[in-house]
């Protein structure tokens, strides 16, 4: 079996969005193989809560003198950490102590700090691709006004990725158009496929029948994102001009980050009042209440029209076995799901908010279901990530 270090550009301790829980199901799957896995997070304090053994938290405040920009605030702290004496000590510290015969480098942020650094001879560096990183930060960016800064800092995050893709021993990748993407499909002995997925459902029917009793016993659309950027324009631009196609009493709930950006974002204005009406907002909730929730509803709607990568909500959203109303990215790496018969992909605004409506008030007349169906296994981590246990199985 192999020893790993796994750099993480967020705390795994406690996992409050994809990216996290990526990361941590990516680390549990090679313990459960065998492997010793130590993982160190390198990243600012402030934006979490919960820190593990081996992380290095930096005070925002550290940050001063760089160009601090919240939109690409990983990459600033990966350069920050390239530069950092302590930083380096604290990862050549964990070198010397453990035999590692990998690095699992998650996201291409701190690829300037590792490639400074001595590895023995045995270890092989192993890239993590989340998303293809530049475009994101680029529509970011772009969003919010700031395209000066996007034509500055677009180009080294593009070439910082091309440089961890082809500094790296191996690549691991969400989505085939990912590897396209990359200029890896030729280099098949280089990219592993390890799309995202989600853990099978485990809350009990009754606390499903509990939350749909507590939403008024009426049938609701479930939402579900992180607090980013994309996650909110892409419910407003589906949702766009706003909510008044929904009854008074046919609500969204809202899960997840989300929620603390949904009503700052522009298309929101319009119609507030109304909106904030038909949108009930959880925040964070533990994973056994998210998929009661779920399963508590009669829709998942997935209206995401922008990014790289793939979307683990989705594969939550199919293993729920609930109907899904979703855009053609939201399916990016899930085509094969895409002719499944609960599922409609529309990428029109008006027949998005038709669908969900029109679905809405089938529910209303029909017996809801509280329980998923048995999970598939091309949908659930064990089975998307058995490339990457035998990768390290096998390479030493």
């Amino acid at each position: 079996m192999s020893n790993i270090l796994q750099i993480t550009p967020y705390p795994i301790k406690k996992c409050i969005h994809g990216g996290q829980l990526r990361c941590k199901y990516i680390h549990d799957a090679l313990v459960s193989a065998g492997n010793m896995v130590v993982t160190s997070a390198i990243y600012i304090a402030e934006h979490y809560s919960k820190h593990g053994k081996y992380d290095y938290p930096v005070q925002q405040s550290q940050l001063d003198g760089e160009e601090y920009i919240e939109e690409i605030s990983d990459y600033l702290l990966g350069q920050y950490a390239a530069k950092n004496g302590k930083i380096k000590e604290h990862i050549n510290y964990l070198l010397n102590k453990y035999p590692f015969d990998y690095v699992f480098l998650e996201h291409p942020w701190c690829y300037s700090l590792i490639d400074q650094l001595e590895l023995p001879a045995r270890c092989k560096i192993i890239y993590s691709s989340h998303n293809i990183e530049w475009k994101l930060k680029k529509g970011i960016l772009e969003k919010y006004g700031e395209s000066d800064l996007a034509a500055r800092f677009i180009v080294e995050i593009k070439d910082l990725e091309q440089k961890a893709i082809v500094g790296s021993d191996f690549c691991i990748v969400c989505t085939r158009s990912d590897a396209d993407e990359f200029g890896l499909l030729k280099s098949k002995d280089k990219v592993i496929l390890a799309p995202n997925a989600g853990a099978p459902f485990q809350c009990s029917e009754k606390r499903a029948v509990d939350w749909y009793w507590h939403f008024g016993k009426k049938p609701y659309a479930v939402f579900v994102g992180s607090a980013h950027v994309p996650n909110v324009s892409g419910f407003w631009n589906m949702m766009n001009p706003g909510l008044t196609f929904l009854a008074p009493d046919q609500k969204i709930v809202v899960l997840g980050g989300v929620g603390q950006l949904l009503f700052s974002y522009p298309l929101a204005k319009e119609f507030e009042q109304l909106n904030r009406d038909r949108v009930i907002l959880t925040g964070y909730v533990e994973k056994s209440e998210l998929d009661a929730i779920i399963l508590g509803s009669a829709v998942v709607i997935l209206p995401i029209t922008e990014g790289q990568g793939s979307n683990l909500k989705t594969a939550e959203a199919l293993l729920s076995g609930k109907k899904i109303i979703a855009t053609t990215t939201a399916f990016r790496g899930y085509e094969f799901a895409k002719s499944y018969p609960n599922v409609k992909i529309i990428d029109d605004s008006d027949k998005f908010r038709s669908e969900l409506k029109e679905t809405l008030d089938e529910a209303a007349a029909s017996e809801p279901v509280f329980h998923p169906p048995e999970p598939l296994e091309n949908l659930t981590w064990d089975g998307c990530l058995k490339g990457v246990v035998k990768l390290v199985g096998m390479s030493v």
